[in-house]
C-alpha cells in the first residue's frame, strides 16, 4: 500500500499503465508478490509490482474517498498493522481488496 501511496504521489504514469497492461492480460500479482521485498530486484516485475499497487490505492480512494489514506495512516502510526488497518477502514482482508479490483468491483 505504501509503495503504491508513493507511486501516486509521483504520478508515475508509465507503471500504472504497465501494470494495467498486466492486469488485462490476466498477469496481476497477488498480494504475497506485493508484499515481497526481493520483488524489486527483478525490474521487470518490479514495475507491475509499483504500478498494481498504486491502481488500488486510486481504486480504494475512488470507492471510499481520500480520507481512507488519513485514516489508514493514522492507524498504522499509532500501531496498527497494516494489514488489520485496511480491513478495519474497508472490511476486507488485502487479499479480498486485490481480487475485489483484479475483478473489477473495487473503484471503477
Amino acid at each position: 500500500f505504501e509503495e503504491g501511496l508513493a507511486t501516486v504521489m509521483e504520478n508515475d504514469t508509465t507503471r500504472m499503465q504497465v501494470a494495467n497492461v498486466a492486469l488485462h492480460r490476466g498477469e496481476a500479482l497477488n498480494m504475497t508478490q506485493l508484499n515481497d521485498p526481493t520483488i524489486f530486484y527483478q525490474l521487470n516485475v518490479a514495475d507491475v509490482s509499483y504500478g498494481e499497487s498504486a491502481l488500488l490505492v486510486q481504486a480504494l480512494v475512488k470507492q471510499f474517498g481520500v480520507g481512507i489514506i488519513v485514516a489508514y495512516l493514522q492507524a498504522c502510526g499509532w500501531g496498527q498493522p497494516q494489514a488489520a488497518a485496511l480491513q478495519t477502514l474497508t472490511g476486507l482482508t488485502p487479499d479480498q481488496l486485490l481480487a475485489a479490483y483484479v475483478q473489477g468491483r473495487l473503484g471503477r
